[in-house]
């Protein structure tokens, strides 16, 4: 992962969908969760190489149905609480990221 050219991008360029500069509690929030996806599913870098983060973006898709049918997440990612609502989060990140890659060449 590029952290810092994240950073940087995620501070100058990227908005909310209201418009709005995403604040630095969510910059931060993001680049963690980026981190941590990195740490139990590899490179994001690669990742984004590989196939654009489609399968990645894939494994980190779990719902309330797959919750109640007893479905496991795709990912290998530990979450304390609430899996569907935390595996969003880390969703969240990486499309962050997938964004800043398609934006910013390496």
């Amino acid at each position: 992962m590029r952290d810092d050219a994240f950073a940087t991008w995620l501070s100058q360029t990227h908005r909310t969908r209201t418009g709005a500069r995403l604040g630095r509690r969510p910059q931060a929030d993001a680049r963690s969760r980026c981190k941590r996806i990195e740490s139990h599913e590899g490179d994001l870098d690669a990742h984004f190489r590989r196939d654009g983060m489609a399968s990645l973006l894939g494994q980190l898709t779990y719902s309330r149905a797959d919750e109640r049918g007893g479905v496991s997440p795709r990912h290998d990612i530990p979450i304390d609480g609430d899996v569907v609502n935390g595996t969003a989060s880390l969703r969240n990140a990486a499309n962050l990221y997938r964004l800043f890659c398609n934006n910013s060449p390496p």
